[in-house]
């Protein structure tokens, strides 16, 4: 899998925490929402009007997980939006903390057949 900072930068955020709160960060993807978990996993929400997810827990110095988004990418399988609407549009996604206000990482869909960098900063 391709790695992801994203993920690591919010870790480094609220990895003291247990409330879930939310930051925004301004991404490849455009903004994304994120809320960290009391067990440095976090969600992400992306482009509201397609209901996207990302979804990423701490695997070493990286995170690593699954986004998925309304649509038809005709993946063989589901994933669950946001919203938790069923989707055959999904993909993994990994990372890493560049500095303390920015990430590197990419993301690939359900068949490794589209893919790329995901990059972004904390507003």
């Amino acid at each position: 899998m391709k790695k992801i900072s994203f993920l690591a930068i919010i870790f480094l955020m609220f990895v003291h925490s247990t409330t879930v709160t939310a930051e925004t960060w301004d991404t490849t993807w455009g903004p994304v929402s994120v809320r960290v978990d009391g067990n440095n996993s976090f969600i992400a929400y992306f482009n509201n009007r397609e209901d996207g997810i990302i979804v990423m827990s701490p695997s070493g110095s990286y995170y690593e997980g699954w986004w998925a988004r309304t649509g038809n990418c005709n993946c063989p399988k589901t994933a669950t939006t946001r919203s938790g609407y069923s989707t055959s549009c999904y993909g993994f996604i990994s990372g890493y903390l560049k500095t303390d206000y920015e990430f590197r990482g990419n993301w690939v869909d359900c068949r490794n057949d589209e893919g790329g960098p995901w990059n972004g900063s904390m507003r």
